[in-house]
């Protein structure tokens, strides 16, 4: 069984490899349940947004940012506080 939470976590938007943000994101990571066997609680991102109230110009940018202990990177298209990745072809 899954349970949902929210976390808000720093991260970078970057183009050409310079920051040109900070900013906030609001996670919704989804948690499966450890069961009887012990087996550890995973954790996967479901959702995420840019904090509201933040404002960057709208396009395309890498994202930096920290989850779980690790160094995650995407290409996300940016409009308004949503974050919409990039569909390879």
């Amino acid at each position: 069984m899954n349970r949902f939470a929210t976390e808000q976590v720093p991260a970078q938007l970057l183009r050409e490899g310079k920051v040109l943000y900070d900013v906030t994101l609001d996670l919704i990571i989804a948690e499966s349940e450890a069961d009887e066997l012990s087996t550890p609680v995973t954790r996967n991102i479901v959702r995420m947004d840019l904090a509201p109230g933040t404002v960057v110009e709208n396009g395309y940018y890498d994202l930096r940012f920290n989850f779980d202990g690790r160094q995650m990177e995407d290409t996300v298209y940016v409009k308004g506080t949503a974050l919409m990745h990039r569909v390879s072809s």
